[in-house]
């Protein structure tokens, strides 16, 4: 007889009790759930345990976020924010502004200002730039911008400026009937062949050629080299041109063959080296004094003059008319009007340059700048207010040293006036201090008309104060008129205005509401979580736990109780109009934290200082703890700068040497100091305020110093316990431990159970398994026996 004693991956066995009977596999399942129990019940265990660990983090997540605001309240600056009102009459309004620091004095007081203060300017005693010159072509006599070729109308009559023209060579006729630029000059067909190679001079500068180049080739030897030419070839003419990079009269192209016969190929030059090629001269543009000869032969009604400016150069240049004088039209193409600074001019009979004519180009190298005064040397130091500067005269420009100076710590703004052609600097500090110049090395300065310039000298700003005598300011934001109050002045006024300071209630009533919604949340996080259902179904999962209870009430207990020290008046919450609701509320309402702001407002209207010690109110106390094994004796005194309670740790040696860590209450992050002691003498920096007083015997120990307090608001007292609450180490943070240490066991339990039950399972399949062999060898004996039995009986 066969078993099935095979067994499937539970390891059970998959055919069990064909020689029993019996399903073995349901009496093992069921001796193993049996024996499972435990491992359920750990498990249900560790969930709970994870549940309220769970929640233990709520509520420390929602004491923290109370915790923030609690701080702000804790801080003495938000009750004490002030807001200045100035109340001018409409000619004094926005001359003054008025900025109150946290604790300045509530109240009001009246200003009068009489004079700003002003900074100290230099400025260029002498034109820095030169005057335009009348006679020299536009492009070239210094008018800013540049004057362009074009057409500009005055009274609708059309002028034009033609453009200045450049010197020009160009071939004497054809050079070839089909010649072309491309074309190899052994092959170009020239009228003159090129020999087969040679060289030639275009203004002293030699050119290399051969036949195997072509035209295009020699063109770009002669435009890449320093001759100062741009040549081309004319495809229908088929002619060769060399026009002069600079335009105007006065250039010259000179040209040779100095071997070979290229120029003459291009008949250029003929075979004596004579030039032969057509010369165009270069023309200029027209000058001032053309434009305003053409203007005043226009016979148009107006008359065109040069007058003086403000440094009496011929600087200027007017159109008048017995009419008004119309400069101008859409059509314009030349930008003459515009660089004369005419258009800018007033509309009349009457039109008059802005500005001067001339002047310092800003742009470009102070070489090529047109300073009046030329420099005596290109590179040089200058020093404005002791700040040195260096300059070079190839490199720097008016506009770049402007910068410099401007982004340095001269303390000055330098800048240039193209109206007063005029270089200023002027100090950004107001008062009578004078502005410091000097020339080093050169005379950029003195180029500039600044050095021996007069200065005008910057003035004091002069008020009063309720009338009071005048008082002056170097600046015109005063700091020091009253304590805590900045005044800024920007003119001076026609009557005195009145500035009120108060209260910012604003803030204050925001950071009150913040608190009180943010204590709600916490109590409503614990109160879900502790809650009682009748049923006992709906249980909070924190029901009955006695810690949440504490921490419920001793959150409460604050808000309720006096601070103790406080006068009348402001010494609870609810004078302020925090509260739980009215005396004799209903049962049930009077669980969430109510803020009525109008009583707020009404405390810090009349009694700011009591509302701020009610939040913040902090006396410490000093005390030495009995039963200290260190070089401490005795303590006197109040720590006048500790701002929490907690305590001192004190090591001492044995030569005097100590050393204080103190841990505050609020859980805050630990400071240490380091000091000394003698036998018998004192310490009195150890702890600021407090005086130590040391054994008569120095020895190496401990001692404890309590910082306590007579006398703590309401906000440092929150937030002092929720700090123990929620720090590292507190207690939350000692429960989620605990908690997290009791998962990790019951984890280990049933990871050891879970094995302890494998091994038990195998076992038990096992011993079912032999149960099942056992009994089917029984089972085959007795077949056996009783077929013989049988065959006994057959035979008799």
């Amino acid at each position: 007889m066969v078993l099935g004693s095979s067994s499937g991956s539970s390891g059970r066995i998959s055919f069990g009790g064909l020689a029993s009977g019996l399903d073995t596999n349901s009496i093992i399942e069921q001796l193993m759930s049996v024996a499972e129990r435990p491992i359920t019940l750990a498990a249900r265990q560790r969930s709970t345990i994870e549940d309220k660990s769970a929640a233990i983090g709520k509520i420390a997540s929602a004491l923290s976020a109370l915790q923030s605001r609690v701080q702000t309240l804790n801080t003495s600056n938000t009750f004490r924010a002030r807001v200045a009102n100035v109340l001018a009459a409409t000619a004094d309004a926005n001359k003054v502004s008025v900025a109150a620091q946290p604790g300045a004095s509530i109240g009001g007081f009246t200003l009068s200002v009489t004079a700003l203060a002003t900074a100290t300017r230099v400025a260029s005693a002498q034109p820095a730039g030169a005057a335009v010159s009348t006679s020299a072509p536009l492009d070239q006599a210094g008018l800013t911008p540049e004057v362009g070729a074009g057409t500009f109308s005055i009274n609708g009559t059309t002028f034009t400026i033609d453009p200045a023209t450049a010197e020009a060579l160009a071939s004497q006729s054809a050079v070839g009937a089909a010649t072309t630029s491309d074309a190899l000059l052994s092959a170009a067909g020239l009228d003159i062949p090129v020999a087969a190679s040679g060289t030639f001079t275009v203004n002293g500068q030699t050119i290399t050629w051969a036949d195997t180049d072509t035209i295009n080739d020699v063109i770009g030897y002669i435009n890449a080299s320093a001759a100062n030419v741009t040549a081309s070839f004319d495809a229908n003419t088929r002619k060769l041109t060399l026009t002069h990079d600079t335009l105007g009269s006065g250039q010259t192209i000179t040209v040779a063959d100095t071997t070979g016969n290229f120029l003459a190929a291009m008949k250029l030059v003929d075979g004596l080296g004579g030039v032969i090629g057509t010369a165009t001269a270069g023309t200029d543009m027209a000058s001032l004094d053309d434009v305003i000869a053409q203007i005043n032969g226009a016979a148009i009604g107006v008359t065109a003059s040069v007058q003086n400016d403000a440094w009496a150069r011929p600087n200027l240049l007017q159109i008048s008319g017995a009419a008004s004088v119309q400069l101008g039209s859409a059509a314009d193409t030349s930008n003459f009007l515009q660089a004369a600074s005419l258009l800018a001019s007033p509309a009349g009979l009457t039109r008059i340059s802005q500005r001067g004519l001339g002047g310092l180009d800003v742009t470009v190298d102070l070489a090529d700048a047109r300073l009046t005064t030329a420099l005596t040397q290109n590179t040089g130091t200058f020093k404005v207010n002791g700040v040195e500067f260096d300059y070079d005269a190839t490199v720097d420009s008016i506009s770049n040293l402007i910068s410099r100076i401007n982004s340095s710590t001269a303390g000055v703004t330098a800048n240039y006036d193209p109206f007063a052609d005029s270089l200023t600097l002027t100090n950004n500090q107001t008062g009578a201090i004078a502005v410091g110049v000097e020339d080093v090395a050169g005379n950029f300065l003195a180029a500039m008309g600044l050095t021996g310039a007069a200065q005008t000298v910057g003035v004091n700003a002069a008020y009063s104060i309720d009338g009071g005598p005048t008082r002056y300011s170097t600046a015109n934001v005063i700091e020091d008129a009253l304590t805590g109050v900045s005044i800024t002045v920007r003119d001076t006024t026609a009557q005195a205005v009145k500035v009120d300071i108060g209260v910012q209630t604003q803030s204050v009533v925001e950071a009150v509401t913040q608190f009180v919604s943010a204590y709600n949340d916490a109590t409503k996080v614990m109160a879900d979580l502790t809650k009682y259902d009748p049923s006992g179904k709906a249980n909070g999962i924190l029901f009955g736990d006695g810690t949440v209870r504490l921490i419920q009430t001793n959150l409460r207990r604050p808000v309720t109780a006096a601070v103790p020290g406080l006068a009348s008046g402001v010494r609870t919450m609810s004078d302020v109009g925090v509260s739980f609701g009215a005396v004799g509320s209903a049962v049930g309402t009077t669980d969430t934290l109510q803020f009525d702001s109008q009583k707020l407002l009404a405390a810090l209207k009349t009694q700011p200082e009591a509302v701020v010690s009610l939040f913040t109110a902090f006396s410490p106390t000093a005390s030495l703890s009995a039963g200290g094994t260190g070089s401490i004796a005795s303590v006197s005194g109040v720590p006048t700068q500790a701002t929490k309670a907690g305590t001192y740790t004190i090591t001492s040696t044995a030569t005097g040497a100590l050393t204080a860590t103190f841990v505050a209450n609020d859980g805050s992050a630990p400071t240490t100091t380091t000091g000394a002691i003698t036998a018998g003498g004192t310490n009195t920096t150890l702890i600021p305020g407090v005086t130590l007083t040391g054994t008569g015997a120095l020895v190496a120990g401990t001692d404890t110093v309590v910082i306590g307090t007579s006398r703590q608001g309401f906000a440092k007292t929150l937030a002092e316990y929720i700090g123990v609450l929620t720090k590292t180490g507190g207690l939350l943070k000692a429960r989620t431990e605990q908690m997290q240490d009791s998962i990790d066991d019951i984890a280990g339990q049933i990871e050891r159970m879970q094995a302890r039950l494998a091994v038990k399972e195998q076992q038990l399949v096992k011993k079912f398994s032999q149960m099942e062999t056992t009994i089917a060898r029984l089972q085959n004996q007795q077949q056996a026996l009783t077929r013989m039995q049988a065959q006994s009986s057959s035979q008799q």
